[in-house]
């Protein structure tokens, strides 16, 4: 038995030296410290061809790049006495690193997606970057157009690294961003003087380098997209605030701050609707899928094709994002496209996020059905109005660099507007006329005493006197249209809401309900002074009305203490 055995062992030798026998096995010593095997097959073919030993093939091995090179052209220049073989396709020495093995192109099919895959694979390991002679670029160039031929080139350098995300600093590391706008297309052309240049700055049509205030609102928004982009899922979350608080500019802002660094979050589309210029609610089901795709469509029909878009699961889809301003324009008696738009994002193959903003807070417990309510969810954000350091910081912030204005009349403006509404925009407009005043009488700075003047040419004017020498219940109409917009936050009424709203005010006032027919006197009268805006009375209460002054001006003028 022993003799069988030691047989046996002897022909599995005699078979492993003749498949070993047609390869050249070298042992050498890379520069990390670890030995590496490497074996050439086919030792008849290509052994006579080179002209080289075992050992020869060791050393030309353990040469660096450059010597490696004089010793190929020497080679190439001695005289063949054999017939050439075809030469082998040229490869890099690389000891030092793994092979790589190259995949088909059908199973790549995202580029950034198999990117971030092999980053992932070597976050813990540090990688430097490895020089390369022609013959490397020409390697590389090779695999690169075969393997990732949608991929982006990148300068060469050390990959980077993903870092974990904790969930609990993400707040306090968002709000130590300072977000901005987008510079313009075209630049300003330089100002004449420092007077010119503050009206260029003031002006509500300027783009300014930050917005300063809305840190932590920048925070909370980005914050939650980026949540939602980096779970995978959709979403929605209410915005509101009254106007002039910078609502819009800030989620504008976190789009694009987001969009110029995509490489760091999923990728995503962003899109803006505004109610205001849909003739319809309905009509934002057109606009969405045209958006989307670029076909225009009724809004049935693509009604069906959203959902049947945002219900059926695609591995490739990315995230869409959208911006719905102007919120309240949608609301109507049947809430069907409320009821939608806010349940496409509850389906997780849908992967939508909806931004909505809103003048009012109260706009969904008082406008909205309860299965309305419940799919946009308690995700909800208030833009306050800015108080009197906020929009000192506001004007300070555009007027750097200029000494235009001194702290005191900044200040005294911005106590004026934040006493009425907190509209920045309007401290901007009272700053920019004050620096045009200042132009005009030849004087280099603005004095507290153009800023009282202009504030009350500004709060003096006829459309004032006018309003104060209304009779009461005139006076107490435009109330009534003041308490409806801050009520729904839409500036276009009709009249039977009025009408509810002035029997309201006169119970509170301890005056008598005006008949129907008067209610119809007093609206035409003030409709025909331009105070409001008015359709045809042949509609009856179904009569549009709307304000053609800001409420902010309608309080201060019955105010008695103004």
């Amino acid at each position: 038995m022993a003799s069988e055995s030691e047989q046996e062992k002897t022909m599995e030798i005699e078979k492993e030296n003749e498949s070993d026998e047609n390869l050249t096995k070298i042992v050498t010593a890379t520069g990390s410290g670890r030995k590496v095997t490497i074996k050439f097959a086919n030792r008849n073919r290509f052994a006579p061809s080179s002209g080289l030993g075992d050992s020869q093939i060791s050393s030309m091995l353990e040469l660096s790049d450059d010597e490696f090179e004089e010793e190929q052209k020497k080679l190439i220049s001695k005289p063949k006495s054999q017939k050439p073989a075809p030469s082998p396709k040229k490869r890099v020495r690389r000891a030092s690193l793994p092979a790589v093995q190259k995949t088909p192109e059908k199973t790549i099919t995202n580029s950034r997606r198999s990117l971030a895959a092999s980053e992932s694979k070597i976050k813990n390991k540090k990688i430097e970057p490895v020089e390369s002679d022609s013959g490397d670029s020409d390697f590389e160039s090779e695999s690169s157009d075969s393997d990732f031929e949608d991929a982006p080139k990148k300068k060469p350098g050390k990959l980077k690294q993903s870092k974990a995300i904790n969930p609990g600093t993400l707040l306090i590391n968002r709000r130590e961003f300072h977000p901005g706008v987008a510079p313009r297309d075209r630049p300003v052309k330089p100002a004449a003087n420092q007077l010119v240049e503050a009206q260029q700055r003031l002006h509500v049509s300027a783009v300014p380098d930050c917005l300063p205030c809305r840190e932590d609102e920048f925070a909370e928004v980005f914050g939650y997209v980026e949540g939602k982009l980096q779970e995978g899922s959709g979403g929605c979350i209410y915005i509101s605030g009254v106007p002039g608080t910078g609502k819009t500019a800030t989620v504008k802002q976190v789009m694009r701050y987001m969009e110029e660094n995509r490489d760091e979050y999923p990728d995503f589309n962003f899109y803006e609707l505004n109610g205001m210029r849909l003739t319809c609610p309905e009509q934002i089901y057109v606009e969405m899928w045209r958006q989307l795709t670029g076909q225009k469509l009724v809004h049935e029909q693509a009604m069906k094709k959203l959902d049947q878009r945002f219900a059926t699961a695609a591995p490739k889809r990315v995230h869409t994002i959208f911006l719905v301003d102007e919120l309240d324009m949608l609301c109507k008696k049947k809430q069907t496209v409320l009821y939608n738009i806010f349940e496409w994002p509850s389906r997780p193959q849908g992967k939508v996020i909806i931004i909505a903003i809103a003048n009012t807070m109260d706009l969904p417990e008082r406008d909205m059905d309860m299965r309305v309510i419940s799919r946009l969810g308690f995700n909800r954000l208030h833009f306050e109005p800015y108080n009197q350091l906020q929009l000192q910081t506001i004007v300070s912030s555009r007027l750097e660099g200029l000494s235009v204005f001194q702290s005191d009349e900044l200040q005294l403006v911005s106590r004026k507007v934040a006493s009425l509404s907190g509209d920045c925009r309007r401290a901007l407009d009272i700053c920019r006329i004050l620096a045009e005043r200042a132009e005009r009488e030849g004087r280099d700075r603005v004095t507290t005493e153009d800023v009282l003047k202009v504030h009350k040419e500004m709060f003096s004017s006829l459309k004032f006197q006018y309003i104060r020498g209304c009779s009461k219940l005139e006076q107490f109409f435009l109330r009534s249209m003041v308490n409806e917009f801050i009520k729904t936050g839409v500036e276009e009424t009709q009249l039977r809401n009025i009408y509810l709203r002035l029997e309201e005010v006169c119970a509170s006032e301890g005056a008598h309900q005006p008949p129907l027919l008067a209610v119809y006197d007093i609206s035409a009268r003030l409709s025909s002074q331009r105070l409001i805006l008015s359709e045809d009375y042949r509609k009856g209460l179904d009569t549009k009305l709307r304000l053609n002054v800001g409420f902010d001006d309608i309080n201060f003028a019955l105010n008695p203490r103004n």
